[in-house]
């Protein structure tokens, strides 16, 4: 949008919000020049379902000050910014990783209808990791059912602890046993979206793949059977295998890059569906925010480029 001199980032928004090939909407910003226009996007996504997940520059002083440099746009509160956002459904991303990922997986349907995430991995020393990334970045992971801790039970050695991140590398073959653990866990009932996280990057030994190539195989007939949202995470982020990739994108099954940014994207996907679920602000609601100062967004006044240096 440039220095916004005419048209501003709002309305290259609501252009794409209204645009029938758009799926989602990604932004990456340096400040908003009218909170009313903001406010119609966001009705207007929540409207047509179309996400719109925003990359906005300024939580530092020094961020602020580049924003201010570069375009003239005046960064404002980021409290606001954030209380802002979460009110009304768009999400907030911090880098541009995240901001893929999470563009990527909200093309995918469906949304989870719920909190709860299952998380499976290969390797013990993963689930500590799952675990720790988990409760920084508030993915809540509850915990199995007694019909589902007993199913699994069956399944791996009498030895493994079943917990949610669950190791699913069993005394057999992990390409047989965690494709059951798999499905058994989309069963439970307390579990909304089921995460697959596999060390897959391109390169790979051939015996590798194949393992792996099964276990993909076995997450889009878990996708399709159990009409949840199952995602596979390589938590190597230096690329894919590309039989892997190939088989996850056939089924539209969504492949993301990295534990931690992986897990970010679901915890945004997760709020998302959460607030589309919530009911909607009236229009009273909406005339308060405007007269409680959430214009102190904006900051004005606006500088133009070359006051701004």
């Amino acid at each position: 949008a440039g220095n916004e001199a005419v048209t501003e980032s709002a309305d290259y928004f609501r252009h794409l919000i209204l645009d029938p090939k758009t799926k989602v909407v990604i932004g990456f910003i340096e400040g908003f020049r009218s909170i009313e226009k903001l406010l119609e996007v966001s009705r207007l996504a929540r409207e047509y379902q179309k996400p719109l997940v925003i990359l906005k520059i300024g939580r530092s002083e020094t961020g602020r000050k580049a924003a201010a440099t570069h375009t003239g746009a005046l960064a404002g509160t980021d409290k606001l910014h954030d209380a802002f956002f979460e009110k009304h459904g768009i999400i907030r991303v911090y880098d541009f990783e995240e901001l893929l990922e999470t563009a990527l997986l909200l093309t995918h349907k469906p949304l989870p209808a719920g909190t709860g995430v299952g998380a499976l991995t290969l390797s013990g020393g993963k689930v500590g990791l799952l675990a720790d990334l988990g409760d920084e970045e508030g993915i809540h992971y509850p915990s199995f059912s007694k019909e589902t801790e007993d199913k699994l039970s069956r399944v791996l050695p009498t030895f493994r602890t079943i917990t949610n991140p669950l190791d699913t590398w069993g005394m057999g073959s992990s390409a047989d046993d965690t494709p059951i653990c798999m499905d058994i866990v989309a069963q439970d009932p307390a579990i909304d979206l089921i995460s697959v996280h596999m060390s897959t990057p391109n390169g790979i030994s051939k015996a590798l793949s194949e393992s792996y190539a099964h276990i993909a195989k076995s997450t889009v007939e878990v996708a399709q059977k159990h009409h949840k949202p199952v995602v596979f995470i390589n938590t190597m982020p230096i690329g894919f295998d590309p039989g892997i990739q190939s088989i996850l994108s056939a089924g539209d099954v969504p492949l993301l890059l990295g534990s931690r940014t992986g897990l970010q994207a679901i915890r945004n996907i997760i709020r998302y569906s959460s607030f589309l679920r919530e009911a909607p602000s009236d229009e009273s609601s909406r005339k308060m925010e405007i007269k409680l100062g959430i214009q102190a967004l904006l900051e004005k006044p606006v500088l133009t480029e070359s006051e701004s240096k």
